[in-house]
Formats: structure tokens, C-alpha cells, sequence
């Protein structure tokens, strides 16, 4: 079937018409303005690589993590990326780190430091984030992690019980039917060094002290 051009806009309601026109130019104009910031973002940051070190974050928001949870904010001013450090885990996906004065330590080195009432800023273990609010409760979740109660009694220096103990000062893991006296701090740190080495699992672990100091430990 030949439709006549002419025809049908001579059958269209000019106010139709106009309408149209104007839903063309608003796609088009838009099209433009999208054409132009992506071109612009391409050329200032090398196609998603920060050139100068500086980043326009009026357009971005930013995804932060409060004591009650993670929140969204809108990013108020431009970003000095001298004081971070940044991962590019996508074109437009970036992970940033404030840099902070962080002190290596190595496993020989953690009786030096009183890890009670520590503050857990990072867990990485294979790349893979933990979250935790306390030492105890990361100890619980790399357990969970190896999900094997022999491998973790064999290379534990706790006392673990593979039995229910609802004694006073124990903890109990249900799902591993697996219960240990729960631990000090530091000796939390020791444990778990001892239980990831053995299954050849890399660790990263940020603290900030009591004192607020703030370490590193990377095994």
C-alpha cells in the first residue's frame, strides 16, 4: 500500500503538526546536549580517567555509609583526587578511598598494638569486602567463610567445641555447629590470620585504634 505524503498532512490538524515539530526539536536538542557532555567528559577525563586531578561532581552522587546504613548525597563541589584514592571499576563507576596515614604491620608485629575497642574500616578478603561492626563478628563471618568445622579446629588456637555451649562468655555459630570461648581482640586478629593462610586467602584489614591510630594489616 502507497501512502500520499501529501495527502496526510493535508488530513493533519496543524496543531498536531506543531506538536510534532516540537517533540523532534526536544529529542534532538537533547540528543545534542548529551553528544556534547559525553564528548566533554571524554576529552577532560581521558574516557573515564582523571585528567589534572580534578572531577566537576555537581552531576553525581555519591553513595555513603553512616552508622545507620548507606545513604545517597549529591556531590557539592569539585574533587581534589590528590587526597583520595581512586579505582575505576567501571566507565562511569569509581571507588574512592581518602588517603590516610596508615601504618603497615605485619602479623610478627600485632602484640605490639591493644586492638580493643578498634574500629573495623575496611575488611577485603580476596577482593571480596566484609562487613563487620566488631572483631568478634568478623571472626564469625570468616568462619562462615571457610564453612568447614574440622579445617577450622585444625588450624584454630581456640578451644572450638563442636557442641551447643551456652555457657557464659562462649560463642556459638549454629550454622557450623561449631561454639569457642570468645576471644580478646587481639587474639581475634591472630585467629584469623591462622585460618585464612592455611586455605591460601589474601587478607586486607584497615583499623583505627582506640587511640585513633590508624593501621594496616595485608596478608
Amino acid at each position: 500500500m502507497v501512502y500520499n505524503k501529501s495527502l496526510i498532512l493535508e488530513h493533519l490538524d496543524p496543531k498536531h503538526i506543531i506538536n510534532i515539530l516540537i517533540i523532534i526539536w526536544f529529542i534532538y536538542f537533547n540528543f545534542f546536549i548529551l553528544v556534547t557532555k559525553y564528548k566533554k567528559f571524554a576529552k577532560n577525563n581521558n574516557w573515564g580517567l582523571l585528567n589534572n586531578n580534578l572531577m566537576d561532581t555537581s552531576s553525581i552522587f555519591i553513595l555513603v555509609e553512616t552508622e545507620f546504613g548507606y545513604k545517597m548525597i549529591r556531590a557539592n563541589k569539585t574533587i581534589n583526587f590528590d587526597n583520595f584514592n581512586l579505582t575505576q571499576a567501571g566507565p562511569d563507576e569509581f571507588y574512592l578511598e581518602r588517603k590516610s596515614d596508615y601504618k603497615q604491620i605485619t602479623k610478627e608485629s600485632i602484640g605490639k598494638y591493644d586492638f580493643a575497642g578498634s574500629k573495623i574500616i575496611q575488611c577485603l578478603v580476596d577482593n571480596n569486602k566484609i562487613s563487620a561492626k566488631s572483631l568478634n563478628k568478623l571472626l564469625e563471618k570468616i568462619y562462615l567463610q571457610i564453612n568447614n568445622k574440622e579445617q577450622i579446629k585444625k588450624n584454630s588456637s581456640l578451644n572450638i567445641d563442636y557442641v551447643q555451649n551456652n555457657i557464659k562468655g562462649w560463642n556459638q555459630i549454629s550454622q557450623l555447629g561449631i561454639s569457642y570461648p570468645k576471644p580478646k581482640p587481639n587474639m581475634i586478629i591472630y585467629e584469623i590470620i591462622k585460618q585464612l593462610e592455611p586455605a591460601n586467602k589474601k587478607l586486607l584489614l584497615k583499623l583505627e585504634l582506640e587511640n585513633k591510630q590508624l593501621i594496616k594489616l595485608k596478608i
